[in-house]
């Protein structure tokens, strides 16, 4: 225990502690409202030396900042000559009040002629006027309202007015130039900013200060560490070789990268993504308006980026959801050599399992575009990280933890979900900040300093964008879309039970059977408590806590995709294979023979309905069906559905009775052998869904090789 002369020597170090995590903070939100400079983007028309002749403005916002418009009765006199329209922002009998309907129409802007009126409207506004061939006329619209002036005389003020919407510029007007009839258009183009040099300063500022909070939590880790009893202890020495599961979970994914489905929305992403360097932000490229996506931009800077590096094609698109399959997969591997040591066979098996389920969430939800790739490699390296940290008694990790979170969450909001792990270890957390003889205002410093690794969620969102942006970005989507909440949950599993892409029968297996493992861990992790020994360490808890924790905090996202299930792969896949081979060991130890007999049946017939309906799901992907056998159906071996609900109960049943003759009645044990017929039924209906998904895109591949593959594939536009 350190001493009050040491606590008072190292206060100094604490302060900087503070210090650097309050500067960190202060600079991140700076940077949110730090001034960027917005470029003036003017149309006009007609182009110098030109005549006017109609032609098509498509604004990603139809109403701009400012129209000026200028005309003469030259202009006028040419127009009555063809069709009557002298100007018009969009086609003329979409303009105007329809007085027999009652109804304002489109809010654009028509001057038209007739005879000797000249007529001016939009919306509700109309001027009726005499006009002459020596009138010049003009029009200033903005937010302050909208003036007519013919001759330098105020025709018409209309204050409330907004200027028009604009699809074209129109005109009967033939042979006319600038000087009888122009038009001046200041797009809105309000996200497409550029930094200041404060806005860069602040940004030095902010990375520096996370730097340094980094540097001094690990020079307080070393302190601590010098001074603790087991400084001398040495470290068990982990087993880092390479096995065959390593090797075949890594052949996996790159195999299905060359011939699996696409993802939702790939080619919707990739071009979002393209289009940055064009708009100069990154924006819904396809619809309301070209929203700002800010503050969740840095993950498609970075694939606008890759795409300019190597092209558009469907496999090098995928190179970086690979990328992060392949390092979290070895992620898991490091938390299972940590801290899941289990006797040979069953270690196996559970890699094993792991390695099965983790390929098919991947494969079903994340080889593609989508950005829950990134939530996903979050969320297992968060766990890993906030174990190390607890086991450890070190704040750096953790720090670490909180940084990767909150990069996942401004990649995407499913990046929430690596949140989870940080939220159930605050308590813990807060006792090593606060352990080793600390006063409470060093542990207010180390919990800030902690704390100050999510200022790299502001400087992923802000450094090249503006907190208005974030604002404006809700907003444009809210006027198009009504964001959805926490009560709308319900949609996304009614899209994953759906007969189409979001419902396929792999991707229902996977969720079904996590959940109701969920719920078997809540109960299994409230029965352990109650024994002296427990078999559900502190980190496998924080594991399974922080799957179930993250089916809720799913719920903030405003769209409720079954996509977003991706988020939860790395995670999951470890959650399913500690959950199946832990759980039967838990219940051997605490149950008696008669319970674990019944405990056996009960678990075989809970699973048997959501495998059912899991297998009853379609053979359905998003595009990628050509050439896939029993596309669009259900799977099934010649007229037996894997859906099959009597199927599984039979199975499940015939598997308990072979390991009571096999292994119960012939070696007169216990009956805890008959606990593992539940795991046998999940690992054979995970090897039987990912052995089919694999084999029908396998089969697939080689049937339509001649004329098309994804590997071909020269752009992402599918």
């Amino acid at each position: 225990m350190l001493g009050m002369s040491d606590r008072s020597s190292r206060s100094p170090r604490w302060v900087a502690m503070m210090l650097t995590a309050a500067t960190a903070m202060l600079a991140g939100f700076a940077l949110a409202i730090a001034p960027v400079t917005q470029p003036e983007v003017t149309v006009t028309w007609p182009q110098e030396g030109q005549e006017v002749e109609s032609t098509a403005l498509l604004l990603a916002n139809q109403t701009p900042h400012r129209l000026e418009l200028e005309l003469t009765g030259a202009a006028v006199q040419s127009a009555s000559n063809g069709g009557g329209t002298v100007f018009a922002t969009m086609r003329p009998d979409r303009v105007g009040v329809d007085e027999t309907a009652g109804d304002i129409g489109i809010p654009g802007l028509l001057v038209s002629v007739s005879g000797d009126q000249l007529s001016w409207a939009t919306g509700f506004e109309r001027l009726e006027s005499a006009w002459s061939v020596d009138d010049v006329w003009t029009l200033t619209s903005s937010v302050d309202g909208m003036t007519i002036e013919r001759d330098g005389a105020v025709a018409a003020q209309w204050d409330t007015t907004l200027p028009p919407q604009i699809d074209a510029l129109i005109t009967d007007a033939r042979g006319q130039d600038a000087a009888a009839l122009s038009a001046s258009v200041q797009a809105v183009d309000d996200a497409s900013t550029e930094s200041t040099v404060v806005k860069w300063i602040v940004l030095v500022i902010a990375l520096a200060a996370l730097v340094a909070s980094a540097v001094l939590i690990r020079r307080d880790d070393r302190r601590i560490e010098e001074h603790s009893a087991d400084a001398t202890r040495p470290r068990p020495r982990r087993d880092w070789r390479l096995g065959v599961i390593d090797a075949a979970v890594v052949a996996a994914v790159v195999v299905w990268t060359f011939i699996g489905s696409m993802t939702a929305d790939d080619g919707y992403y990739a071009t979002m993504s393209l289009n940055n360097d064009e708009a100069g932000f990154v924006g819904n490229y396809f619809q309301m308006f070209n929203q700002p996506f800010a503050p969740f931009v840095w993950f498609w800077q970075l694939l606008d980026v890759w795409q300019q590096i190597g092209g558009s094609s469907a496999v090098w698109l995928r190179i970086p959801s690979l990328i992060a399959a392949v390092a979290a997969w070895f992620v898991v591997r490091a938390f299972v050599r940590s801290y899941v040591h289990l006797e040979g066979a069953l270690q196996f098996v559970l890699v094993g399992l792991a390695g099965t389920v983790f390929v098919a969430w991947w494969s079903a939800f994340n080889i593609g575009t989508r950005p829950e790739s990134v939530a996903s490699l979050a969320t297992i390296l968060a766990v890993l990280l906030i174990s190390r940290a607890i086991e450890r008694s070190r704040l750096l990790p953790a720090f670490g933890a909180v940084v990767v979170a909150s990069l996942a969450f401004t990649a995407h909001p499913t990046g929430v979900v690596a949140f989870a792990p940080l939220l159930l270890s605050v308590p813990a957390l807060w006792r090593i900040a606060s352990s080793n003889g600390s006063g409470l205002g060093a542990a207010f410093a180390r919990t800030a300093g902690v704390a100050s690794g999510g200022v790299a969620a502001l400087i992923a969102a802000f450094h090249d964008a503006s907190l208005y942006d974030g604002l404006s970005s809700q907003r444009r989507f809210a006027a198009v879309e009504t964001p959805r909440t926490w009560v709308d949950e319900l949609g996304r599993y009614n899209f994953l039970l759906e007969w189409g892409p979001q419902g396929s029968y792999i991707k229902r297996l996977l969720v079904l059977v996590a959940l109701l493992l969920v719920v078997w861990f809540i109960v299994a992790w409230v029965w352990d408590r109650r024994a002296a020994q427990r078999t559900i360490i502190a980190p496998v808890a924080l594991l399974g806590w922080s799957f179930a924790l993250g089916f809720v905090l799913i719920w903030i996202t405003t769209s409720k995709w079954s996509h977003h299930f991706g988020a939860m792969a790395s995670v999951g896949g470890l959650f399913v294979a500690v959950a199946v081979v832990l759980l039967p060991k838990l219940l051997a130890r605490t149950l008696s023979s008669g319970a674990r007999v019944w405990g056996s049946v009960l678990g075989v017939l809970t699973l048997a309905p959501p495998i059912a309906l899991a297998f009853s799901g379609p053979n359905y992907w998003y595009s990628w069906n050509a050439g896939l056998p029993q596309s669009g159906e259900a799977p099934h071996l010649g007229p037996i559905g894997f859906g099959n609900l009597a199927a599984w109960v039979i199975v499940g049943l015939l598997v308990l009775a072979c390991l009571y003759v096999l292994r119960v009645r012939r070696t007169n044990s216990d009956g805890s052998a008959l606990l593992a017929a539940p795991a046998i039924v999940v690992i054979g209906a995970m090897v039987l869904g990912t052995g089919y998904m694999f084999a029908t895109f396998t089969y697939a591949t080689a049937r339509m090789m001649p004329t098309f593959s994804t590997a071909a594939c020269p752009r992402a536009s599918w």
